[in-house]
């Protein structure tokens, strides 16, 4: 949520309050060096298991995505991969980026870069760390998913 903010208001709000079912923003950007104005709808969703169907129901549409853990909370490192399959199983050809936020913390980091990204590359996904609350690699995590969807969109598959 924090890092959506970011990217759509260039805002950040330090008392963070939780998304409830779905918040939804869009912006338009024009990437340096992607030759292409890219469209973001982007549906902040829950992560409570009470909001399961909404999700779901949400996933049926969604082209990109990210996956947004906090590098100073281990609990959330470890439910990455029940996140990527219940977005995969959602939305099987979605392309996602695992993303490491509050990298600013470093003093409270309990996840280290080379682990998450032993991990990104078992998932098959890219990785980037970023900071809602400085902005550093905010919008190029958005530079990188939109990257990562163009590239799939126009690659094509020899038969």
């Amino acid at each position: 949520t924090s890092m959506v903010h970011r990217f759509v208001e260039d805002k950040f709000e330090s008392n963070y309050k939780g998304t409830i079912g779905v918040s939804i923003m869009k912006k338009q950007c024009n990437f340096e060096g992607l030759n292409t104005n890219v469209r973001f709808v982007i549906w902040d969703l829950a992560g409570q298991t009470v909001f399961k169907r909404i999700r779901k129901t949400y996933l049926l549409n969604a082209e990109a995505g990210l996956i947004v853990y906090d590098v100073t909370r281990r609990e959330t490192f470890e439910n990455i991969r029940g996140w990527f399959e219940e977005v995969r199983n959602g939305a099987p050809r979605i392309v996602l980026v695992l993303v490491g936020n509050k990298s600013d913390l470093k003093e409270q980091r309990e996840i280290n870069r080379e682990e998450a990204e032993n991990l990104a590359q078992e998932l098959g996904l890219s990785y980037i760390e970023t900071s809602a609350k400085t902005g550093e690699n905010v919008d190029d995590a958005f530079r990188m998913l939109a990257l990562d969807a163009i590239k799939r969109n126009f690659t094509t598959e020899e038969v």
